[in-house]
């Protein structure tokens, strides 16, 4: 295995060890995971594609809890 050295803000900092604790695993090993899944897993998968669920992904979070209009739902249709 490689190491390497990451920088990132208090603020997330501290959140990822919140993180990390609540599944009882470490920092390094969230961070391992999530390359792991970037890289493996759309292994074979076209650009676009990741682009798209990419682009789904953060709509999702930008909106938990707020109902979708019509429109936004059937946008680009």
């Amino acid at each position: 295995m490689k190491a390497i050295n990451l920088t990132v803000d208090e603020e997330t900092w501290h959140a990822a060890r919140r993180l990390a604790a609540e599944r009882d695993t470490s920092v390094s090993a969230l961070v391992r995971e999530y390359l792991q899944s970037l890289t493996h897993g759309f292994v074979g998968e076209d650009l676009r594609q990741r682009e798209a669920l990419a682009h789904a992904l953060q709509a999702c979070r930008a909106e938990v809890g707020v109902k979708p209009t019509r429109a936004r739902t059937y946008a680009g249709r």
